[in-house]
């Protein structure tokens, strides 16, 4: 049985005075080793002062609570550091940082005949805490500065920002915004325009992303991990910690700044070639500004009709910041994005893996012709679309994009009416979305030409066109034609080229149900929607049943939409999580999925987010019905 420890009050007592201070330590740690909870620790020590000794410390998990911070003075007291000549005893006063910490402990340590009395940090103590500090943080990596660090920005102007960031994350613009939106931003009477793309939509980063020019622009859409410019790239997140800096953690404290949300801090930074810095005062007067201006802009100019179908607008709104009123000029759209950005391929599924050399398999359906063509059976297309075809079957086997686009090359040369020719140009070569866009419809041209228009008319044909082999090139050209158009906006013809595809193959080998589906939700064709979920009753994916519970709770809340999302629970119960801020919807989505798993749940999530976002109390439904809470957003 351990010896029960002696009272303060049987110590000696001596005259001099101990300082304790409580700190937290500007480091991370795990909560279970290699786990991804983190929390941030902190340090108490304990010195006395006229001499220097540091009588105790101890790292904490939390900071300690008036009652316990009187048993660890106690246990300093019976047993300081061992240090010559400092001998346990009852010090006359300890000395706290926090004049209310000090009227806390007078009561706390008046038994044991200690007085409690509050004192400005004195130089010993920084000095030890500093050196504390640098030994606990020694192997952690270089810190992100905080926005008072540089000595431009006031407290007074740091409070304006916070207040303006969590005005502009409540009103979470990104909404009405897709990425592909980019607005024009000028703080008056400044000359400098910051093209600005609001970012959130889908879920995975908040915040804005700056650009001096669409040069800027234009090269980071190419090539988002490039090396900034000289002057850097400006980019503001809404973050969670650990991506904060301790500054600005302990700023929020200390001044009581405004967050959006609990755990959730605005955070501007400017990258540069081999460093991260904070934005000086100017560029923060600006992102004051503009935050309070972009969503009034949204909300006023740009709050009707799908993002794809948002008109021009300009307008000058004024706002007001800790330095006064200020008038921002914003104008949207600022770029043109089919003359800047590369579309996505059509057919994501057909690949495999990641990267240039990822294996695709449509080269599968080589060997699958030459099989149809051992058992004898005739070609539909003409002998030199066929050769050109074979050609088109070892490009797919090809891992080298240039190869692979010559010897598409190779087969236009054979048969200008080799449509999958067309869609390889198109992912490989296309600059523009108007330029795939342009070889799409050539390759849908070529395939129709291929097949000969009494192909198309003869109705033993309709609804069997996958099932045929030659059909393909035609299907797949049609699909990225489909998907650009969509892109770009020109949304009833996208339409109306799905719904092509699904009348000529109901069967829907290429899930163009899926891409239809979210598009007509998108415009609120509400009807035309449930008719399509009508077509496919036996399609138990995420995608459809969310879809469903989605648009009956759209016609109101209703014993049937309980009973759809109960549905849907069962298909893939990890969705909720994500589409009500649970979860982070991860930077780097999964290549594949499995059906009612997690990776199903992300990629559902990343496509539908907003859909749900933009139904008024849908996401307020779905966290009710499933029993979540709102958590703080921040980076997963």
């Amino acid at each position: 049985m351990a010896p029960k420890a002696k009272p303060p009050r049987s110590l000696p007592i001596m005259a001099d005075t101990w300082y304790s201070v409580i700190r937290p330590v500007n480091t991370w740690v795990a909560v279970e080793e290699g786990g991804d909870e983190l929390f941030r620790p902190f340090v108490l020590l304990t010195v006395q002062l006229g001499f220097g000794l540091i009588i105790a410390t101890q790292i904490l998990t939390a900071a300690p609570s008036p009652e316990e911070l009187q048993q660890m003075l106690f246990g300093a007291m019976r047993r300081p550091l061992p240090v010559p000549g400092l001998q346990p005893h009852r010090p006359g006063v300890v000395a706290f940082e926090e004049e209310a910490l000090a009227q806390a402990m007078a009561p706390l340590l008046a038994p044991a005949g200690v007085k409690a009395r509050y004192l400005a940090l004195p130089p010993e103590a920084e000095e030890a805490l500093e050196e504390l500090q640098s030994v606990l943080t020694a192997t952690s990596e270089p810190e992100l500065r905080g926005l008072l660090d540089k000595g431009d920005i006031t407290p007074e102007q740091a409070a304006g920002f916070f207040r303006a960031a969590a005005a502009f994350y409540r009103a979470q613009p990104w909404v009405r915004l897709g990425n592909e939106d980019v607005l024009s931003v000028q703080v008056l009477p400044g000359r400098k325009q910051w093209l600005v793309i609001v970012m959130g939509q889908a879920g995975q980063e908040y915040g804005l992303s700056l650009f001096r020019d669409h040069e800027e622009l234009e090269r980071f859409l190419r090539a988002p991990m490039s090396a900034p410019s000289s002057g850097g790239r400006h980019v503001l997140f809404f973050n969670e910690p650990p991506y904060v800096s301790f500054s600005d953690l302990d700023a929020v404290d200390r001044y009581g700044w405004e967050l959006p949300e609990p755990g959730l801090y605005p955070t501007p930074m400017v990258f540069r070639r081999r460093s991260v810095a904070r934005p000086d005062a100017a560029m923060l007067r600006w992102y004051e500004a503009a935050l309070l201006a972009i969503p009034a802009f949204v909300a006023e100019y740009l709050a009707t009709g799908a993002p794809a179908e948002l008109g021009p607008s300009v307008a000058e709104i004024a706002v007001p910041t800790s330095a006064g009123d200020v008038t921002v000029r914003l104008s949207y759209p600022a770029a043109d994005f089919s003359q800047i950005r590369r579309p996505l391929r059509s057919d994501p599924d057909e690949q495999e893996g990641t990267g240039a050399l990822a294996f695709d398999r449509r080269a599968i359906e080589g060997h699958l012709a030459q099989a149809v063509a051992d058992l004898g059976a005739g070609s539909l297309i003409g002998e030199a679309v066929a050769k050109a075809q074979e050609l088109i079957y070892r490009a797919w086997e090809e891992q080298d994009p240039e190869r692979r686009v010559a010897l598409a090359r190779q087969a236009l040369e054979l048969s200008p009416d080799c449509a999958d020719a067309y869609v390889i140009l198109a992912e490989n070569t296309a600059e523009t979305a108007d330029e795939a866009m342009a070889m799409y419809e050539a390759g849908v041209a070529a395939g129709r030409r291929a097949l000969g228009e009494a192909f198309f008319r003869d109705p033993e044909n309709l609804g069997h066109f996958w099932g045929i082999l030659e059909t393909r090139p035609f299907m797949r050209a049609l699909a990225g034609l489909a998907g650009v158009q969509e892109y770009l906006g020109r949304s009833d013809e996208a339409i109306a080229n799905y719904r092509e595809l699904l009348r000529l193959n109901p069967g829907d080998n290429q899930g163009i149900r899926y891409l239809l589906l979210p598009l007509l939700l998108n415009l609120g064709r509400d009807d035309e929607a449930q008719a399509l979920l009508n077509q496919y009753t036996d399609d138990w994916s995420a995608e459809w049943s969310y879809g469903a519970a989605l648009l009956a709770f759209r016609r109101g809340p209703s014993p049937k939409a309980d009973r759809l999302l109960r549905a849907a629970l069962r298909m893939n119960p990890h969705v909720p999580a994500y589409l009500t801020g649970r979860k982070r919807i991860p930077p780097h989505l999964p290549a594949g999925y499995t059906p009612g798993e997690e990776s199903e749940a992300v990629l559902y999530a990343a496509d539908s987010l907003n859909l749900w976002r933009k139904t008024p109390g849908a996401v307020e439904w779905l966290r009710a019905r499933t029993g979540g809470k709102r958590p703080p957003a921040g980076r997963s």
